[in-house]
């Protein structure tokens, strides 16, 4: 009995020796499973042997693998510390040449990793492939402030080169990749690859018949908007004072072949010469449409001279090399006017069923550079509570209600719809804003108008009081930022409910607004 006691003992106080030693390392771990046996050997009384052999196993924990996005292949599994190789499975397409993987969000170098403690997802994206556009201008230079990308990816917006000038010669056109022959117009379209090299090719002006040329764009953001395009046209040209411009527009909004004369009140001058501009009126939905100018010139204005421009063009021109963390006032509108023309573009195609893209029904697609949401459609709203429309008594006068619109057309324009009781004669009824009579014109069944037309964008918050001489004396006040308030006051309980893009549109409209004024204050412009 002594005996089996004391073997008992034994063995327990061995076995918590034994097992920390293990816990510790005792044994090192290749990553795979592994075991292990021990003989414990000890004596007993009457001089007697014997042994105890205790086995164990270690097991190494495995972590989940994750690919997302698909054409990647990778292990599904692996330990801490193997190497994990990935491959990218997909055909790379045209214009990419990279492909960058990312662990748990963060990229890698090459196409392998240590596998942590843990499980991890893979990700792959493409890296386009930055492609160069060299020019040789022969002798010729671009306008001032005016240059052409040097560099741009299968990503990029499509964009026009911008066309040189050189004295006493006539640009005739670009040579170079993808053309046949010499072009006035070279339009890099995205989606386009490869290096490219463009020269510039000239004749000599011969001084008997001189020629003209086109040389700089600029925007119309007055009452309305829209292109300016300047051409040099030289005083000995033959029948100079007959030259006449005429636009076409592509896409659904096309405009008539109408001839613009030369308008000595449209020029611009600088040490080069005198260049006259011909105006071409967009409305806010063309803005990314490409507008063809076609100068007709000489005897019986046989000869043309052709430029194509869009307002979305001169527009990331401008921003093309700024610095979107340090815009100035400048780049601040130049952004307004982009969202304003994305967002009312939006607006008008769900209100009016218009449609968008690249075939001769549709309007081009005109990009934005910000996003707004409820907070900055909360902000606008407050910002414009002064402006909410003012009615004055409407008892007596014969008008039982007053609505209002705002027409995004080429010239911005406060539409007011009257409705007048059947029984009132409004036959003598006059209309006034700001004192200066209009026309009161029937609109449809007992709705009456009045337009309030051509307000530029710094008048945008400008209230005018219109004043109809009827039974009694009916005022209103009003001002295109009426019809911003109105909007959203309409949707400020639940903007889920604005399905056209109404409030956007608004919010970019005071934002174009806001900008224009903080320029026109940087520029010392008076009201």
């Amino acid at each position: 009995m002594r005996t089996r006691r004391s073997l008992t003992f034994i063995i327990y106080a061995l076995l918590l020796c034994l097992f920390p030693a293990f816990i510790t390392g005792a044994y090192a771990d290749d990553g795979a499973a592994q075991s292990a046996a021990v003989t414990i050997g000890f004596t007993v009384a009457r001089r007697q042997t014997a042994s105890v052999v205790i086995g164990f196993t270690k097991i190494t924990p495995v972590y989940n693998i994750t690919v997302s996005g698909g054409n990647i292949t990778a292990p599904s599994t692996a330990k801490a510390g193997d190497t994990v190789t990935l491959t990218y499975a997909g055909e790379i397409p045209a214009g990419y040449d990279t492909v960058v993987f990312s662990v748990n969000g963060t990229a890698i170098t090459g196409s392998t990793f240590t596998m942590p403690e843990g499980d991890v997802t893979i990700t792959a994206a493409l890296t386009p492939i930055t492609y160069t556009i060299t020019y040789n201008l022969d002798g010729g230079s671009l306008a001032e402030g005016v240059s052409n990308y040097t560099s741009y990816t299968v990503e990029s917006d499509t964009f026009t080169l911008n066309n040189p000038a050189k004295d006493g010669c006539i640009f005739t056109g670009w040579i170079g990749d993808e053309l046949t022959e010499a072009a006035q117009t070279v339009t890099i379209a995205q989606g386009s690859t490869g290096d490219r090299t463009y020269t510039a090719n000239w004749e000599e002006e011969s001084s008997g018949t001189p020629s003209p040329a086109f040389r700089y764009n600029s925007l119309i953001l007055s009452g309305q908007i829209g292109v300016n395009f300047y051409v040099y046209i030289p005083d000995d040209l033959p029948n100079s004072a007959d030259c006449f411009m005429t636009f076409t527009i592509s896409g659904k909004g096309n405009v008539s072949d109408e001839a613009h004369n030369l308008d000595e009140n449209i020029t611009y001058t600088d040490e080069t010469g005198k260049y006259y501009g011909f105006r071409c009126y967009i409305n806010s939905i063309q803005m990314a449409d490409t507008i063809t100018a076609t100068l007709h010139y000489g005897e019986n204005n046989k000869n043309t001279l052709t430029k194509d421009m869009s307002a979305k063009q001169y527009l990331d021109a401008f921003l093309a090399e700024a610095d979107p963390e340090n815009y100035g006032v400048d780049e601040k509108l130049i952004a307004a006017v982009k969202d304003y023309g994305h967002y009312a573009q939006i607006m008008l195609k769900n209100e009016h069923g218009f449609t968008l893209g690249d075939d001769d029904n549709s309007y081009a697609v005109m990009d934005g550079e910000s996003s707004f949401d409820a907070s900055d459609y909360g902000k606008v709203r407050v910002s414009t509570d002064e402006y909410a429309i003012v009615n004055g008594n409407v008892s007596g006068s014969g008008v039982s209600a007053v609505m209002q619109s705002l027409n995004l057309d080429s010239s911005t324009a406060i539409n007011l719809y009257f409705d007048v009781e059947s029984t009132a004669d409004v036959s003598s009824w006059k209309a006034y804003i700001d004192g200066e009579e209009v026309d009161f014109s029937h609109y449809n069944d007992n709705r009456y108008k009045v337009v309030i037309n051509n307000i530029s964008a710094h008048k945008l918050g400008k209230t005018y009081t219109v004043r109809l001489e009827a039974a009694q004396t009916f005022e209103v006040k009003v001002s295109a930022l009426s019809y911003v308030n109105a909007t959203l006051t309409e949707y400020m309980s639940d903007y889920s409910k604005d399905t056209n893009g109404d409030c956007d549109a608004v919010t970019a409209l005071y934002n174009y607004y806001d900008a224009t004024m903080a320029y026109r204050k940087a520029r010392g412009y008076k009201d």
